[in-house]
């Protein structure tokens, strides 16, 4: 990992993910996107301007439209479906908090408190709020050519659905 750059993907550090993996007695937060379009589109976002996190209260590069490929887009969800279902096992004998992202950008005090909670912690009531959601504008004015990117990634599920359908004719 470069100096300065902040990556969320335990993957890269294989040697902290294998001594999570191994001890047990660890519990762990699992923070997740329900929605995977808006996930990769923060990610997307984040490589292009080198903003990964904001600061609360910081200015910090205005979030803009980004270019998105439909075939990427559908093979990144389809990696991160995997990525969660290959975690839930890895974690299958730890104790597990999933903590949706959304839930936290909407209400990251009662999130918090619930994390506090969960780690066995004392609550505290001054839990200061240090980073705050970059973007936040609709997807139509978050991805360029949304109409096309939809239509073309709509006619890629359409082919995989008939190309997989097709494996169960005999």
């Amino acid at each position: 990992m470069k100096k300065g750059v902040y990556s969320p993907y335990p993957h890269e550090y294989p040697s902290v993910r294998d001594y999570l993996i191994s001890e047990r007695n660890i519990s762990i937060i699992h923070l997740v996107r329900r929605n995977l379009l808006r996930r990769y589109l923060s990610y997307r976002r984040a490589l292009e301007i080198g903003d990964w996190r904001r600061l609360a209260g910081s200015a910090g590069v205005p979030p803009r439209a980004v270019r998105l490929d439909p075939h990427e887009c559908f093979r990144d969800f389809l990696s991160t479906e995997a990525q969660r279902v290959r975690y839930a096992r890895h974690f299958e004998q730890h104790e597990v908090r999933e903590v949706y992202y959304e839930d936290l950008a909407e209400d990251p005090r009662g999130v918090g408190a619930q994390v506090v909670e969960f780690l066995g912690l004392t609550p505290r009531d001054d839990l200061e709020i240090t980073e705050e959601k970059i973007g936040g504008a609709s997807m139509r004015d978050s991805i360029l050519d949304y109409d096309e990117f939809r239509s073309e990634f709509e006619a890629e599920l359409e082919a995989r659905k008939q190309r997989w359908m097709s494996f169960f004719e005999d």
